[in-house]
Order: structure tokens, then sequence, then C-alpha cells
């Protein structure tokens, strides 16, 4: 029986094929349109909710490698006095926070409607590269948290009103994991 052992390979033109530094070594992925009400009340910007379909376990293959994150989450308010928060999480340990120094919430991600009436939905991006350093299973997940008070719930991919009269658009949201090598 022969072994064969290399370095690298390469493609004619000198790119990295296979396990090199940067290769994307596992792809998971999760989409979700399911319409999600976050209940308004006395606001409580530490309290963050999950988003029941915007969970993910990758398991990486080695200690050294980096995970990609990368979200788009349809979020929508019902009121211009309140805000949406998201947060990313590696488990329980919130990741990819702003700098919370002087303010009551450190978030990952922030929406704030602008105007009144029935308030379109918008997407907020997240993309963050993480090191785990484990090979054992690791769960990524977002939650939301609802600043508004009084009757004004945030919503995940649906409009702040439904109405017949005109076109709805609530949209959906992605996340999507990949394993890039060290």
């Amino acid at each position: 029986m022969s072994t064969l052992r290399t370095n690298a390979i390469q493609t004619t033109a000198g790119k990295p094929i296979l396990n090199s530094t940067g290769s994307i070594l596992q792809v998971v992925s999760t989409f979700d349109n399911t319409q999600y009400t976050f209940s308004a009340g006395s606001p409580n910007q530490d309290i963050y909710y999950d988003i029941g379909g915007l969970t993910l376990n990758i398991t990486p293959s080695s200690a050294n490698s980096k995970i990609l994150v990368m979200a788009a989450v349809t979020v929508n308010q019902t009121s211009d006095a309140y805000n949406i928060y998201l947060r990313l999480y590696r488990g329980a340990t919130a990741l990819a926070l702003g700098n919370s120094s002087g303010f009551k919430n450190a978030a990952t991600a922030g929406f704030r409607t602008a105007g009144s009436g029935n308030y379109m939905p918008t997407t907020l991006p997240i993309t963050f590269l993480d090191s785990p350093a484990t090979t054992s299973s690791v769960n990524y997940n977002i939650k939301c948290c609802n600043s508004g008070g009084g009757t004004y719930p945030s919503y995940i991919n649906r409009q702040s009103a439904f109405d017949t009269s005109w076109v709805q658009c609530p949209g959906g949201s992605t996340l999507t994991l990949m394993e890039i090598s060290a």
C-alpha cells in the first residue's frame, strides 16, 4: 500500500483546492418564514427571546477552524417610539456585541422604525467570524429583544399590520454557518 503526502493541492492557476487556509469545509443553513410576535409590555432591554427557526448546530472538523456566521433577519416594530434588537449567540454566549458603555443594552444589530402608520419590515444583516476552538457540536442562534411598551410588540418575518387592500411583503430570515479552515 502506498501513501501520498503533500503540503497543498492547487489548481493549475495556483489556487488552493483542499483543506488549505481559508477553504470552506462545510456549510449548514436554514430559512425561516414563521411569523413571530414578541409581546408588548414594560420595556425591558435586557431580556432576549429565542427566534425558534434561527438556530443551527455545526461540528467543526478541527479546533483551529473558524465559523463564519451570516444571517439576514426580517424585523418590524409597531411604533416609531420603540426599538427591536438582535443578538447572535454561541450557546449561551452573546457574540459581536456593540460597545454598551453608557447605554443600557448591547446588541449585535438593532432597528427603529421611522414615521407612523403600517411599517414595512426591514432586513438586518449579521456577519461574524467566530473561533469556537472545539471539535464538539456548537449551537448558534439569534435572539430578539422588544423594547416596546404598552401595546407595541416587535415582529420577525411579518408586517406590523395586515391590510388586504395593499400588497403584503413580510419576508423571511436566514442563518448560515460556514466552517473555514485555519
